[in-house]
């Protein structure tokens, strides 16, 4: 049997992949999220500038990777009802009929899932302009906000 075989019965047999897999999306997703600007590719860039309108409410999150301290790295603007956990730092809604900017796009080449975002300015929410705020690309859908060139 070849090193190959050996190693494929070994992976498949008592759960073994299972296992390799999980440790493996544990330790990956304790890995800091690296970004690219991608602000300027043909397939993002018509969204810098727009202007969007609200159309049910989204919501913001503050988001740390210190537990302990709880410092906010940056804000997550999500569909609702949002998201929860221990990396939560703060939420604040973001209501019906609220305009925000699209300012950037970065795409987070070592993610799994999640992989673009969105820079938005948000004027109106003085909690959100003191940290760098990032919608998710489902907020922007046009079911959720009303984007056009102003």
């Amino acid at each position: 049997m070849s090193t190959v075989n050996r190693v494929r019965t070994f992976l498949t047999s008592s759960g073994s992949l299972v296992l390799i897999v999980l440790v493996g999306a544990v330790v990956f997703s304790q890995c800091d999220a690296r970004h690219k600007d991608v602000s300027h590719d043909p397939q993002y860039a018509s969204r810098v500038g727009q202007a969007c309108t609200v159309l049910k409410g989204l919501r913001a999150h503050g988001l740390t990777r210190d537990l302990r301290t709880k410092a906010t790295l940056e804000v997550a603007v999500t569909t609702l009802p949002g998201i929860d956990g221990p990396e939560i730092t703060f939420k604040t809604p973001i209501p019906k009929g609220t305009v925000f900017r699209v300012t950037s796009v970065r795409e987070c080449w070592n993610c799994p899932f999640d992989r673009i975002s969105y820079g938005v300015s948000v004027p109106t929410i003085p909690e959100l302009a003191a940290h760098n705020t990032f919608a998710r690309p489902e907020a922007l859908e046009p079911t959720e906000a009303e984007c056009n060139r102003p």
